[in-house]
């Protein structure tokens, strides 16, 4: 899809390292528009920003820390303030590293199937009970009524029935949106995102050299060495 037009909202809370090196690989078009979303971080100053160069847009910094709830509510109604700008809201974590063809695999099997786009495809969510409807070999996608909240490629149509249904209270997002979505998501079969979990919300006390089991399954060969190289840089054992 050449005319596309995303609005990608990244948010982090300090983890400076991994950001660091998990950011720049969320390749965009020059059309796309990035916005990092600081939820009271401690860690950043004027030579990270400077860091983030070309590949960051813009950025909303908040004084104290909101979470990720209520971070994920202002990305919907700041792309929905912005909609005539976009065709697609990507939603995505600032520990995750991407293929460099996300994109246009994104697009592309958003535009073959019409549903919500997950990149990052988990044992865990595989694993959840009924939680996959649909596996059909011949198809790039398998279908599951949730999906990982690391990675979402929506249109306006779907944030559309998001903004209908926003609640004004708190929320638990990645259950809430794919409620409101009809469970009906399709993950991509061949991962383009990964994640890296050390030190992050889920894993505070894994050893230090260590990172989370959790991992993506059927990554490409692509997202393979990119990982490779972010896990080199942060000098972390694979495991």
């Amino acid at each position: 899809m050449s005319d596309a037009r995303i609005f990608i909202a990244i948010p982090l809370f300090n983890r400076r390292a991994v950001v660091e090196q998990c950011v720049p690989t969320v390749r965009v078009s020059p059309d796309d528009t990035v916005i990092l979303y600081d939820d009271g971080s401690t860690e950043y100053d004027s030579g990270f920003w400077e860091t983030m160069n070309p590949h960051v847009t813009g950025l909303q910094m908040a004084v104290d820390s909101i979470g990720i709830d209520a971070q994920r509510k202002n990305h919907f109604k700041d792309f929905w303030a912005r909609r005539d700008e976009f065709t697609h809201l990507y939603l995505c974590d600032s520990d995750a590293p991407h293929d460099p063809n996300w994109r246009t695999h994104a697009l592309d099997l958003q535009a073959r199937y019409s549903a919500p786009i997950c990149l990052y495809r988990t044992r865990t969510h595989a694993d959840y009970d009924n939680n996959i409807f649909a596996d059909l070999p011949s198809e790039d996608v398998i279908w599951q009524r949730f999906s990982p909240g690391v990675s979402l490629l929506l249109t306006t149509a779907h944030v559309e029935r998001i903004m209908a249904h926003l609640p004004e209270g708190p929320w638990a997002w990645d259950w809430a949106v794919p409620g409101l979505l009809g469970y009906r998501m399709a993950v991509s079969r061949v991962s383009h995102v990964d994640h890296i979990g050390w030190h992050g919300l889920h894993d505070r006390n894994v050893e230090p050299r260590k990172v989370s089991t959790e991992r993506c399954l059927m990554p490409t060969e692509g997202l393979k060495q990119k990982r490779g190289e972010v896990m080199g840089e942060l000098k972390l054992n694979d495991c």
